[in-house]
């Protein structure tokens, strides 16, 4: 191929800003992958911390299961009645990761 130019050259967004006529999930979304872009936990709002690891690696990440479902919460976000957002266990960390103890020892 002799064109010099094989991409498009337009900025790529990679985080739409939320609008009305995108639905709550998307919304949602768009606002948590603004906030991670800016170095903000969508979760805790505490600074990331991507060398400490993921949320999956973090002591205060609790499972709920209800079969069939499972959802992952963080422990510092609950309410009193054990109610919060969700958490993707592949978010990168925050200020307050500490690591899980894994039964290999």
């Amino acid at each position: 191929m002799s064109d010099p130019q094989l991409f498009d050259a337009t900025p790529f967004e990679v985080a739409p800003a939320p609008t009305a006529d995108m639905g709550h999930d998307a919304q949602r979304t768009a606002r948590r992958r603004a906030l991670l872009e800016q170095g903000i936990h969508p979760i805790t709002k505490r600074p990331v911390a991507p060398e400490a690891g993921t949320c999956g690696d973090c002591v205060h990440l609790l499972t709920k299961d209800r079969y069939p479902h499972r959802w992952f919460k963080c422990d510092l976000t609950l309410d009193r009645l054990a109610q919060g957002p969700d958490v993707r266990k592949s978010y990168p960390a925050c200020a307050a990761f500490e690591p899980a103890q894994r039964g290999d020892a």
